[in-house]
């Protein structure tokens, strides 16, 4: 019984020692962060909500484009059906990518950017390989 008993005592005592010098670290690496860090930290603070979700907006637009136009020249460099290619792996891919749209938002992100971008990149895609 004493040998298990020191052992728990000898295991809690090493457990609140490794404990305690990983909040010392982490303290201490928080209080030497650069000021790049600090400056950022101060800018997050001050953009507003409406800004957030502007910036966010933006971001996904910008990655419903470039996704769009990747699986666009993806399906046509693979020589896939053009009906399929351009209707429902279109859809498979935006919903394998963001989810299935539910919101206004979503909708207008497949519609307006997304399958937009996939569909140029598509004929585009084609004509060049048409043209070889």
């Amino acid at each position: 019984m004493k040998k298990y008993f020191l052992s728990i005592v000898v295991m809690a005592i090493f457990a609140i020692g490794f404990a305690a010098s990983d909040e010392t670290e982490s303290s201490s690496s928080s209080s030497n962060s650069s000021p790049q860090t600090e400056q950022k930290q101060e800018t997050q603070k001050q953009e507003s909500e409406a800004e957030r979700k502007a910036r966010e907006k933006k971001e996904k637009i910008e990655k419903a484009k470039e996704l769009g136009k990747f699986w666009g020249k993806m399906a046509a460099q693979n020589s896939m059906r053009e009906a399929y290619a351009k209707n429902d792996y279109c859809k498979e891919r935006f919903i394998s990518e963001f989810g299935t749209p539910s919101t206004d938002e979503d909708f207008e992100l497949y519609t307006d950017y997304f399958k937009e971008a996939y569909c140029d990149s598509y004929d585009e895609t084609i004509m060049a390989k048409s043209r070889m």
